[in-house]
């Protein structure tokens, strides 16, 4: 399902951020190479830090984020960011996939549109 609504989006992104790098390979997207691999051990060492991620994301403008509520979210930064400039559009509990709100995204849908768009 996250897949189908990332490729709505393929041809209007050149760049994604999310840790779920499977996610953005299936989806078609490129990660910024500095986050393509962030393992725990770069942040343990210090050789990363969410101000470094999300500084990284701002400066490749990525027009899609894949973020987690448990971690990139619980960041008042990311909350900053995230709430000025992108549209969340698809959510699983889990993950939220946002959409710069330059390229005219639809907000996520409440449960009964999303069922009228299922056709359930």
């Amino acid at each position: 399902e996250a897949v189908k609504v990332l490729k709505e989006y393929q041809g209007q992104v050149k760049w994604a951020f999310t840790r779920d790098n499977i996610l953005a390979i299936h989806a078609g997207y490129v990660l910024p190479p500095e986050l393509t691999i962030l393992s725990m051990k770069r942040f343990w060492s210090g050789n990363a830090t969410e101000e470094m991620v999300l500084n990284t994301v701002k400066r490749y403008q990525c027009e899609i984020l894949i973020l987690l509520p448990n971690m990139e979210l619980k960041h008042e930064g990311w909350k900053q960011f995230t709430q000025k400039e992108y549209v969340n559009v698809w959510s699983d509990g889990n993950r939220e996939i946002l959409v710069a709100k330059r390229l005219n995204p639809l907000p996520k849908p409440d449960n009964q549109e999303w069922l009228k768009r299922m056709r359930l």
